[in-house]
């Protein structure tokens, strides 16, 4: 390979590196999303962000971008490998507050095996069934009444 190649493959690369990571900017900061959470209209914010938004710059509950009404029961955090427990720790700069850890997000049901299907008794073993109940009851009778017949 030669060094056009080279230098080319690798400026192809990082282009792609750039536009991958691009995926997962917030959509008001910018930057690579900070403990990223995913609204139900698709986009993403960091959490320090979106809640910033919700509760300090404006008393309308929605979306940035497309206005969506955003309930925070509802977003949907995103865990990366290693991320589990590393939330972004912020204070709001104009008030001092501190920004609560992101909802953890609709809990889906777990899944589980399906139930074992019920076995029907099929037609043709219920009359087997119902014919040697009878053949049976028949013979008792007889056992029964037999030894009574003779004595007569």
């Amino acid at each position: 390979m030669d060094i056009e190649s080279e230098s080319s493959s690798c400026s192809k690369n990082s282009t792609e590196r750039e536009r991958a990571s691009n995926l997962f900017n917030c959509n008001i900061c910018w930057q690579l999303a900070k403990d990223p959470i995913v609204t139900q209209c698709g986009l993403l914010y960091c959490w320090p962000c979106l809640y910033r938004w919700l509760h300090f710059h404006t008393k309308f509950r929605g979306c940035p971008v497309c206005e969506a009404i955003i309930e925070e029961y509802k977003l949907v955090p995103l865990y990366g490998i290693g991320s589990e427990g590393k939330e972004a720790k912020d204070l709001d700069p104009n008030s001092q507050k501190s920004i609560p850890k992101r909802p953890a997000g609709p809990r889906p049901e777990t899944a589980t095996s399906p139930p074992a299907p019920r076995r029907r008794p099929r037609p043709m073993l219920r009359a087997a069934f119902a014919v040697t109940a009878q053949l049976v009851l028949i013979l008792c009778f007889l056992i029964l009444v037999f030894p009574i017949l003779q004595r007569w």
